[in-house]
């Protein structure tokens, strides 16, 4: 019985610390100005759309900035989306 005390412990320990380090980076991400935010799910977007997009390396560059831009919209949403559902999990 004692023994199984200390694992529901331990879990809870382990579960709160998981929600706050959760709760910790949604604040610290919402802190952060547009621009930062753009600038680091843009660089995101491109790494992204080199892995998703066929031959994505030989675009020419207009056609590069119009497919990561594409891309980047669908990488913010993903990223609050997945922000949240961690915290839920938790």
């Amino acid at each position: 019985m004692v023994g199984e005390s200390v694992k529901i412990g331990t879990y809870r320990i382990i579960l709160v610390v998981c929600i706050l380090l959760t709760v910790g980076f949604i604040l610290f991400n919402s802190t952060r100005t547009g621009e930062q935010s753009a600038s680091i799910s843009h660089s995101v977007s491109e790494k992204v759309a080199e892995i998703v997009i066929p031959n994505f390396s030989e675009l020419k560059d207009p056609t590069k900035t119009e497919t990561v831009n594409r891309v980047h919209v669908s990488v913010r949403n993903v990223a609050h989306a997945l922000e949240f559902a961690i915290l839920g999990f938790f």
